[in-house]
């Protein structure tokens, strides 16, 4: 089942300010393993395929600083096409001694990081939709920690990373609002 294609609707670009658009391009590109598509003198796109921006980054002439726990922009999550992906990114994300965290959903496996304006980013990949649990029309979810040993057992033989893979796609954004009830 997917429902990152038509006819479902679902986000395909992600667009942010940045403080530093080189910092932030090295990186979206040396950390994450995004791939240049087109650049301005204030704006980069990458992609993870070569055919479609997922993500654009824009340096603004005047930009303050990101406030932590204000409404904007909680997270967006890169969906990445098999576990094993996502084993072999951790591994990377370990390599490069960038600061993360975990979580296993039941109905996906999550990693949690900061790009170096403080916008979280989650990687992830979801587990078989058929199995998912449901509570009369909610989909069950928790907060477990990841089993990084089951996680890591997905690799079979060569665990190098090199980029994201092709098939990545926006899975979801999250959101900081100021009033839930309105949101």
């Amino acid at each position: 089942m997917n429902f990152h294609t038509a006819p479902h609707t679902f986000v395909n670009n992600v667009h942010l300010l940045v403080e530093d658009l080189e910092r932030s391009f090295t990186f979206y590109t040396k950390i994450l393993g995004f791939i240049l598509f087109d650049k301005s003198e204030n704006q980069i796109r990458l992609t993870a395929d070569g055919l479609h921006p997922l993500l654009t980054i824009e340096q603004p002439k005047q930009i303050k600083p990101k406030v932590r726990r204000t409404t904007g922009l909680y997270h967006f999550a890169l969906l990445l096409p098999r576990r094993s992906d996502l084993a072999k990114s951790f591994l990377h994300l370990e390599n490069k001694q960038w600061p993360i965290a975990s979580s296993d959903h039941q109905v996906s496996e999550a990693i949690y990081l900061s790009d170096p304006d403080g916008n979280g980013i989650e990687l992830y990949t979801d587990r078989d939709p058929t199995k998912w649990k449901w509570e009369k029309e909610q989909i069950h979810m928790t907060v477990d920690p990841l089993d990084f040993d089951s996680l890591l057992s997905e690799i079979d033989g060569d665990s190098k990373w090199s980029r994201l893979p092709s098939e990545t796609v926006i899975g979801h954004i999250h959101l900081h609002v100021s009033h839930i009830d309105e949101a």
